[in-house]
């Protein structure tokens, strides 16, 4: 909840100011209450896909339908309901892994007592599921990227543990509760979803392995059936959107349209971003033990510094820092190995062994991202099933096993639980906090990098230069001038600087005799980046002045006459929250450029504001640095 909120106890808080990419639910649900599956055209700008001349967005439609009750009487949430959305789901997943813990540790134990010591473990490998894992990075930024795995890692646990109640006990309440989860799986994310299908069929084949559907008990058959209908409404979904029953044309996209790397990539993987080539590539990304960085500046963990990169010789179509999943969760790691070794000796733990079905489904849900040509953190969030399931089937073997043993071998998994435990918290607290305000921006990321430069043991990466350097170094600050823009290098090579505070800078040139007679230009300010932008006053030459702004789109105010004026001023104030330079003429006069603005790969350059080569006489120069770039500078 303190991640979700940013510390702010505000819970309708989204990822970004303008709320952009916190809306793509909500917006189809409003397009569901008037009967369709269309949206507005371009509502999603650069997600939007356009088929047949409609505008349509590859999400699934459940969490849309969750927010149907709230929006048949109320618009005012519109937008906002993301973070509310991602705490219902969090408590999904949390009352799933609880009640597959309780079933797990009576199927391997019974009726027997839980022992105190048995209570502190399976607590404590509670906190680091719900609260050290990736969960906390999803809340980091509440968006529907994030939202939408919220969901589905809420939506498979429920369905891993409904059928873990109906290998413990099969009636057919609890296949109808397999078949909703998975249904609501597939309307949300279809590969953790098709896993689920998975799963009811080899529960089906269980059922009719074991004769357990004889008598009052659901037919051996139902599962599977149930499962196979959820993936045709699905399948029924898909087509009705995009013409093709599981996938969509990424031609379509208006993303495609204008990235000139997606269509490179599209054009070498033969139009599709899904095929095995991927899987060697994701292998080395997603299951690296060594994908953390542990360095002295706060908060000491982070991701590794370098995108992943492709194995051999494969075209990945956008890579970004990601961790592996053994290195953040190194706890649940071993806990799934051991579980791995645990359901397959039958003789020792009893009915522990029906956990494998669960298990496999679990498993099953990572295959999706595994042959996916695209890298990121957030993906990592597909392991997470698989992550509960196998730490909770190990955790209840261990702890069994260890009733036996001597006192001595208690308190070295006990060290190594709680050991493991703190450092998954520390872990993916480190990691979410800078991540969600990198993408808020504005104060919250300039509140982030002051706490940053006061908590570092070692000292800050600074450097001072008069321009953002064209390849970013990870964490490296970069002080343009005395202070006019504090840049901070995110290591990604998309958008390898941000803009973290820019100084009020105003500039204003007098009125001479001259001005009145000559037409004449002069440049009060200047930006560099691609293209370079200037601030200009312009004079006709016939009493008229007027401001310019040059660029790809030039803007301009009207013409003014002089008239007994003494001069002009413009003062330059950074937006970053929406990512734009403010311009204020003393004349009333109101401007915008974009901060940083992107090539035809959407490769990040950003705007800065430069020192004037020559200011004459007339021309006034007036500098007021910001509090973060002093205390950066002061590091």
């Amino acid at each position: 909840m303190w991640v979700l909120t940013d510390g702010r106890a505000d819970l309708l808080r989204t990822a970004t100011p303008s709320r952009y990419f916190s809306n793509f639910f909500d917006l189809q649900a409003r397009a569901l209450l008037h009967g369709r599956l269309s949206l507005a055209d371009n509502s999603l700008g650069i997600e939007s896909f356009i088929v047949h001349g409609r505008t349509y967005t590859y999400f699934p439609p459940f969490p849309s339908l969750l927010r149907l009750p709230v929006f048949m009487f109320t618009d005012k949430l519109d937008g906002q309901l993301t973070a509310p959305m991602m705490i219902a789901a969090w408590l999904i997943t949390a009352l799933a892994c609880a009640s597959f813990f309780a079933r797990t540790r009576r199927l391997a134990c019974g009726t027997l007592a839980v022992s105190r010591g048995e209570a502190f473990a399976y607590g404590t490998l509670m906190l680091v599921l719900l609260g050290g894992s990736n969960l906390i990075f999803l809340a980091s930024s509440p968006w529907v990227y994030h939202e939408v795995y919220a969901w589905a890692i809420a939506l498979v646990m429920g369905a891993v543990a409904a059928t873990l109640a109906v290998l413990e006990r099969p009636t057919n309440g609890r296949v109808a509760l397999c078949a909703f989860f998975t249904l609501a799986a597939v309307l949300t994310r279809s590969t953790g979803g098709w896993a689920c299908v998975v799963m009811l069929v080899l529960l089906s084949i269980h059922l009719r392995g074991t004769g357990s559907d004889r008598g009052k008990g659901p037919r051996w058959w139902m599962p599977a059936a149930l499962g196979v209908v959820a993936l045709m409404i699905g399948m029924a979904v898909n087509y009705a959107k995009f013409g093709n029953v599981s996938t969509f044309d990424l031609q379509t996209q208006v993303w495609t349209r204008l990235n000139a790397q997606r269509q490179r990539s599209l054009i070498v993987n033969d139009g599709s971003l899904i095929g095995p080539q991927f899987f060697r590539s994701s292998v080395r990304t997603y299951l690296d033990p060594t994908g953390i960085r542990f360095t002295g500046v706060f908060p000491y963990i982070t991701l590794p510094s370098k995108p992943p990169t492709a194995v051999s010789d494969v075209w990945i179509d956008q890579t970004y820092r990601t961790g592996g999943v053994p290195a953040f969760a190194p706890l649940s790691s071993i806990l799934v190995l051991w579980s791995l070794f645990a359901v397959s000796r039958r003789c020792r733990v009893g009915r522990l062994a029906l956990a494998r079905i669960p298990l496999a489904g679990a498993a099953l849900t990572t295959t999706g991202v595994m042959f996916y040509g695209y890298l990121a953190h957030r993906y990592t969030s597909e392991f997470y099933p698989l992550l509960v399931v196998g730490s909770i089937v190990g955790i209840v073997d261990i702890t069994d096993r260890l009733r036996s043993q001597r006192r001595t071998w208690r308190r070295v998994a006990t060290a190594i639980l709680l050991l493991g435990t703190s450092f998954g918290v520390a872990a993916h607290l480190a990691i979410s906090v800078p991540a969600g305000r990198l993408i808020y921006r504005s104060e919250p990321l300039k509140d982030f990098v002051r706490l940053q430069a006061a908590m570092t043991v070692s000292h800050l990466d600074v450097v001072v230069a008069e321009g953002a350097p064209a390849i970013g170094v990870t964490d490296r600050y970069v002080i343009i001038g005395d202070c006019r823009a504090l840049l901070l290098g995110t290591g990604d090579s998309y958008e390898p600087w941000v803009l973290v505070e820019a100084a009020d800078v105003t500039r204003g040139r007098s009125f001479e005799t001259a001005d009145r007679t000559l037409a004449r230009s002069t440049v009060l300010m200047n930006f560099a980046g691609d293209p370079i932008r200037n601030v200009l006053l312009e004079t006709d030459g016939f009493g008229g002045y007027r401001s310019v702004i040059t660029g790809r789109n030039t803007q301009s105010s009207p013409w003014r006459p002089i008239g007994a004026l003494r001069g002009l001023s413009v003062t330059a104030t950074a937006d970053t929250a929406n990512g734009q330079y403010r311009f204020r003429t003393s004349a009333g006069d109101e401007f915008g450029i974009d901060t940083a603005t992107w090539n035809v790969d959407w490769y990040n350059s950003v705007a800065t504001l430069q020192a004037v080569g020559s200011l004459d006489s007339a021309v006034s120069d007036t500098v007021v640095a910001g509090p973060t770039c002093r205390a950066v500078r002061g590091r």
